[in-house]
């Protein structure tokens, strides 16, 4: 017998569990490069869940939803049939009604058979309306709603057209199918301040209403 003395590899062969602390240090190193490619991982997923938003914003903004729109809507046929009004303050001046049809191939089509005069027709038809919407600002969405048996978005804003003096005025609300992102509904109001003079001498403005419905 060696009083004092004993061995070391039957010491860690007793007590597998422990082990010197040069061994920790190498164990512990090696874990950190197992964690590595965790780590890349988590970095990619961050930085493809930041890129996602950004695009998602991007291409979520009023304008561009309604731009989108509009080209889809002149890439497809489809049939309108739109009506209006034109008042000066209250007293009215004219009313419109009429049915078109549109396809790539041959353009727009007028199915009415109204006569045309001064105050039965309208600034736009169904397809120069959804033309003017590029020049679409100050644009906001609402709340989702039904109409006409479609879920859609709700938008809403103003535009000026070039030539137009300050003293006209256009409002828009604008509904786009959810699912096939092309349109269902559109409002126009054109208001024209100071367009007559009234008895009193009060300038009076005159406005013109347009209401389509986009179908098929």
């Amino acid at each position: 017998m060696n009083p004092g003395k004993f061995d070391l590899s039957e010491s860690q062969n007793r007590t597998p569990g422990r082990r010197l602390s040069g061994q920790e240090s190498k164990t512990g190193n090696s874990n950190y490069y197992h964690d590595l490619p965790r780590l890349i991982l988590l970095l990619c997923m961050i930085f493809a869940a930041i890129i996602g938003y950004y695009h998602k914003s991007y291409r979520n903004k009023p304008e561009r939803v309604i731009a989108r729109s509009v080209e889809k809507m002149l890439d497809y046929p489809f049939r309108s049939s739109l009506e209006g009004s034109v008042r000066l303050k209250t007293i009215p001046l004219g009313i419109f009604r009429s049915r078109q049809s549109y396809s790539p191939q041959k353009g727009l089509t007028d199915l009415s058979d109204a006569g045309v005069t001064e105050n039965n027709t309208p600034p736009f038809d169904a397809l120069s309306a959804l033309k003017v919407l590029s020049y679409a600002r100050d644009v906001v969405e609402y709340d989702m709603e039904d109409m006409y048996a479609h879920g859609t978005r709700h938008f809403a804003g103003s535009f000026h057209l070039p030539g137009d003096t300050k003293s006209t005025v256009y409002v828009f609300e604008y509904w786009i199918d959810v699912r096939t992102q092309q349109a269902v509904r559109l409002i126009i109001t054109k208001a024209e301040r100071n367009a007559a003079i009234n008895d009193r001498g009060e300038s009076v403005s005159k406005e013109t209403y347009i209401n389509i419905w986009y179908y098929e």
